[in-house]
């Protein structure tokens, strides 16, 4: 404890407690001052801004710490989510290259990679439908041609009859020979 005193006596007072080998205070030693130095007010201006300086570095390094530290786990974070969004829709454009058009991301908030996705999406939809038309145009292709081999292959039957017995008689015509009478050769064509 120092005090400092103005009026009769010492100008500065100080106190310590002595303690004794078993811990109880034995007693009190007060130490005093008659005169004290007149204040260096330069010493004390710069003691005080070395204080001052020191203090502010302190505050200053701690806080860069700190801000250091956290804008480097929001970026982390952000960065993780960025990145794990386009890894989904790397992996559908993968998935839709080979062939799964049933396959849509997530699109999420509206910004870049979100007008991104909704942009797959709508491209995806429509390769879906242009497929399905596309399959629904080769069947009806794929019936009409069935549809030819048949009237073809019935065709070729229902003349196939009327040629063999054209032939037929054609033959018997040629068998008779230019010999034959003229009535017989009538009733052959008749």
């Amino acid at each position: 404890l120092v005090t400092l005193r103005t009026g009769g006596g010492p100008v500065a007072l100080g106190a310590a407690q002595v303690v004794g080998p078993s811990g109880t205070p034995d007693g009190v030693v007060i130490v005093g001052k008659t005169s004290l130095s007149p204040p260096n007010r330069i010493f004390n201006a710069v003691r005080g801004l070395f204080f001052f300086l020191a203090a502010t570095t302190g505050v200053l390094t701690g806080s860069f710490v700190f801000a250091l530290a956290s804008a480097s786990l929001v970026a982390y974070l952000l960065s993780r989510r960025l990145v794990g969004r386009l890894e989904r829709l790397g992996a559908a454009s993968e998935a839709l290259a080979a062939g799964d058009l049933a396959r849509r991301v997530e699109e999420g908030p509206g910004d870049e990679v979100g007008q991104l996705a909704r942009r797959f999406n709508r491209m995806a939809d429509r390769l879906s439908a242009t497929v399905s038309e596309l399959e629904r145009e080769r069947r009806q292709a794929e019936e009409a041609l069935q549809a030819k081999r048949e009237l073809v292959a019935n065709v070729s039957h229902e003349l196939r009859t009327p040629l063999a017995s054209i032939r037929a008689h054609t033959e018997s015509l040629l068998m008779l020979g230019p010999a034959a009478a003229p009535e017989r050769r009538a009733e052959a064509l008749d």
